[in-house]
């Protein structure tokens, strides 16, 4: 069974998470920034009531899908089991957080496709940025886009073969745990790795917003 990377290239919709007021439990993440903070309980959203798309990425960088979608992917897998979203007040709206708490361990030293910048120095988690290489429209010069290539052992990830959606360990973007003049609370995020299984669906339902990058196992 084959897993990938996915990253959503269409304009993020709604927010999410800190900027929310959900609930994360910090007893295990970076005493310093907080990266490794875990949602505690159904991830609160807004701006959500005019959104018909089945999949998206929200600004705060959640992966959400549909009801509908939901209910399709569950009818294969029953322990397909994700979290409803609520809103501010509480109600479940009609959309599913699409995460799981399953992470893997960290990738093997000759992966590529990222770059390191101000990283917090106590956790070496989070600070990793897609590589991207800006051009000069002026001569001519395309902005490139490194793609993701991340290489597990095959005994490190043995264990987790069987699991629909997976989450690296290394996290993306910056992390603030204390919101502090211009900086607000924060927590970067895990890139999100599915099964074949979950993409075969995916593609199935024409979700062209998608883009997947196949992890290799060593």
């Amino acid at each position: 069974m084959r897993h990938f990377i996915i990253s959503y290239k269409k304009r993020p919709l709604g927010e999410s998470g800190e900027s929310c007021k959900s609930d994360y439990d910090l007893s295990k993440a970076c005493v310093d920034c907080g990266t490794g903070a875990k949602l505690i309980g159904n991830l609160r959203v807004k701006g959500f009531s005019n959104i018909k798309k089945d999949f998206f990425e929200t600004l705060d960088g959640d992966y959400i899908i549909s009801t509908r979608l939901y209910n399709l992917i569950k009818e294969y897998f029953n322990d397909f089991n994700l979290l409803q979203v609520i809103d501010s007040k509480n109600n479940p709206l009609d959309f599913y957080h699409f995460a799981n708490n399953v992470t893997l361990p960290r990738f093997k030293k000759d992966s590529t496709g990222f770059v390191i910048d101000r990283q917090c120095q106590t956790c070496k988690r989070n600070g990793y940025f897609t590589h991207t290489e800006i051009g000069d429209m002026e001569k001519n010069i395309p902005t490139v886009i490194h793609p993701y290539i991340f290489k597990y052992d095959k005994t490190d990830f043995e264990k987790y073969k069987s699991e629909l959606i997976l989450n690296t360990w290394e996290c993306f973007g910056l992390s603030n745990k204390i919101a502090t003049g211009k900086n607000v609370i924060r927590y970067a995020r895990p890139l999100t790795i599915v099964s074949e299984k979950i993409k075969d669906k995916f593609d199935r339902e024409k979700l062209n917003d998608i883009e997947y990058e196949l992890i290799e196992i060593e």
